[in-house]
C-alpha cells in the first residue's frame, strides 16, 4: 500500500514537472506563470532602478498650454520651421527627435488655394500671377521646414503597420539600416514622413511602441525588419545622428552552454554596442521618478525655456496634450507618455544598462525544471517535509541568486518557471501526504 501511494505521489510529481516544461517549451502556455514572470521582472526593475534627474535628455512637450497658445494639432509647418530653428540657434541641443510623423502637405497658408486661382479665375490677371510668383517662396512652408532639418542632426518618426491591420504605403522611409533582416518582421505597411522632409533629415527611426500579453510595456524592438531590410527604432536613430550620424552596424556574438551553440545579436549606433534578444529588442531601462524635463513647446517658440535644461541635450517631441497623448502602461505607472519610453532607451544606451534575453535562456529555463523538479521530488519522497521544506528553501534562494546574478550582467533570464516548479512540488507533495495520511488513519 505504501509503495503504492509512493509511485502515484512521484507520478504526480512527475506530471507537474512536465506540464511545467510544456510551458516553458511553448508547448502550453500557462496564464498564471505568465503573470508570475511579469510579476518577478517588475519588482526586481523597481527594486533595482535608477533614480535622479538626468541632463543629457529632455522631453519638449506639445502640452495643452502649446495647443491653447497656438491652436490645434497639427501646427503649421511655419511654426515648426520656428520651434526647430529655436532648439538649435538659440538653445543649442545636440540632437532632435521627433514622435510625430508629417505625413501631409501643409496648407496652412494658403498657398494651394492661390495657386488653383493662378490656373483658374485669375489664370489671365498678369497682375496677380506676378504677385504669386513673388510671394509663393515665403508661402511654401513645406519648403522651409524642409530648409530647416538639411544639415542638423535631426531624426524624423515613422511607423510601420503590423500584419493584420492594413498594407497602406504612405510617404518615404528612410534608407534602411541594414541590408538584411535583423529583428522581427511582422509589418505590411508604413506611414511615414512627406518625401521632401525625408531626403532633407539625417534620418528618421519608426516610434511603433510593443507591449506584453498583459499590456504592459517591457521591451523595445531597436531592430524591425520590413521587406528585405532592417530599420531603426526612433530612439537608435536619433542617438545615431546626435553622434555624427554614422552607419549602423549590426552582428551575432557566438556563445557555447553545456556543449550548445548559440548566436546572440547586437546592434551598434553612434559607437555604442548594444546586445539584442532574438527578436531585435530589448527591456526598456526604466528609471524611477521623473528623470526627465518636460519643456513646453510653446516655451521654447517664445524664448522663455530654460536653457540649462536644453543646452547640448537630446531632445525629443512628444505630447502629454489630452487627445495626442501617447499613453503606455509600464512597469512604473498604468499612463506613460510613450516620447519618455524613446528617452530611456537613449539613456540606457548611454549607459549601457539595456538589458537582453540570452538566446540560451529557454534551454537552461528548461534544464532548471527537469533538474530541479526531478531533484526535488527524490528529496522529498526520501526524506520526508522536514527536509524538503530545507530542501525547498535552499533552491528558491539558489535560483534567486542566479536571478540577481544574470540582472547584474544585463540579463533577464525568466526563472519565476523554475521557482513555481520547486514551490509547487512541495506544496503538491505536501497536501498529498497529508491526505494520504488521512486517510490511512482511517482505514
Amino acid at each position: 500500500m505504501k509503495r503504492t501511494s509512493r509511485l502515484a505521489q512521484a507520478g504526480l510529481s512527475a506530471l507537474f514537472v512536465v506540464l511545467v516544461a510544456a510551458h516553458v517549451a511553448g508547448l502550453i502556455p500557462i496564464a498564471p506563470m505568465q503573470r508570475a514572470e511579469a510579476w518577478l521582472y517588475d519588482s526586481w526593475l523597481k527594486h533595482t532602478a535608477l533614480s535622479g534627474l538626468d541632463d543629457r535628455v529632455a522631453i519638449i512637450d506639445i502640452d495643452e498650454a502649446s495647443l491653447k497658445s497656438l491652436g490645434r494639432w497639427p501646427w503649421s509647418r511655419d511654426i515648426m520651421t520656428t520651434l526647430v530653428e529655436q532648439l538649435f540657434d538659440r538653445y543649442g541641443v545636440a540632437a532632435l527627435g521627433f514622435d510625430v510623423v508629417f505625413a501631409e502637405p501643409d496648407q496652412s497658408s494658403g498657398l494651394d488655394t492661390l495657386q488653383y486661382l493662378a490656373q483658374h479665375e485669375l489664370a489671365a490677371s498678369r497682375d496677380f500671377q506676378a504677385a504669386l510668383k513673388q510671394i509663393a517662396p515665403r508661402l511654401d512652408y513645406d519648403a522651409h521646414f524642409a530648409r530647416s532639418l538639411v544639415g542638423r542632426p535631426i531624426s524624423l518618426g515613422y511607423y510601420f503597420i503590423p500584419a493584420g491591420y492594413g498594407d497602406a504605403k504612405t510617404g518615404l522611409l528612410p534608407p534602411p539600416a541594414l541590408l538584411t533582416t535583423m529583428g522581427e518582421g511582422v509589418a505590411t505597411g508604413y506611414g511615414a514622413n512627406l518625401a521632401v522632409f525625408q531626403r532633407a533629415a539625417q534620418g528618421a527611426g519608426f516610434f511603433n511602441m510593443r507591449a506584453d500579453a498583459d499590456g504592459i510595456a517591457r521591451r523595445m524592438h531597436l531592430l524591425t525588419a520590413y521587406g528585405a531590410n532592417s530599420y531603426l527604432a526612433l530612439s537608435a536613430s536619433t542617438l545615431r545622428v546626435a553622434f555624427g550620424n554614422e552607419p549602423a552596424a549590426a552582428g551575432v556574438e557566438h556563445q557555447r552552454l553545456l556543449g550548445r551553440h548559440y548566436v546572440a545579436p547586437w546592434l551598434e549606433v553612434g559607437g555604442i554596442r548594444v546586445p539584442l534578444s532574438a527578436d531585435g529588442s530589448v527591456h526598456v531601462p526604466y528609471r524611477a521618478g521623473s528623470p526627465f524635463p518636460y519643456i513646453s513647446a510653446a516655451q521654447v517658440l517664445t524664448g522663455k525655456a530654460p536653457s540649462a535644461q536644453l543646452e547640448n541635450r537630446i531632445v525629443l517631441l512628444g505630447s502629454t496634450a489630452p487627445g495626442l497623448t501617447d499613453l503606455r502602461a509600464t512597469p512604473f505607472s498604468s499612463t506613460f507618455p510613450g516620447v519618455e519610453i524613446h528617452a530611456h532607451l537613449i539613456t540606457g544606451m548611454l549607459d549601457g544598462t539595456t538589458r537582453s534575453t540570452p538566446p540560451w535562456a529557454d534551454d537552461a529555463r528548461l534544464a532548471t525544471v527537469l533538474v530541479l523538479g526531478a531533484l526535488l521530488t527524490l528529496v522529498l519522497l526520501r526524506f520526508g517535509p522536514w527536509v524538503g521544506l530545507a530542501t525547498t528553501l535552499g533552491l528558491l534562494a539558489g535560483l534567486l541568486a542566479a536571478y540577481a546574478a544574470a540582472w547584474s550582467r544585463f540579463w533577464v533570464v525568466p526563472l519565476a518557471a523554475p521557482m513555481l516548479t520547486v514551490f509547487g512540488l512541495y506544496a503538491l507533495n505536501t497536501a498529498y501526504g497529508f491526505f494520504a495520511e488521512t486517510r490511512s488513519k482511517r482505514q
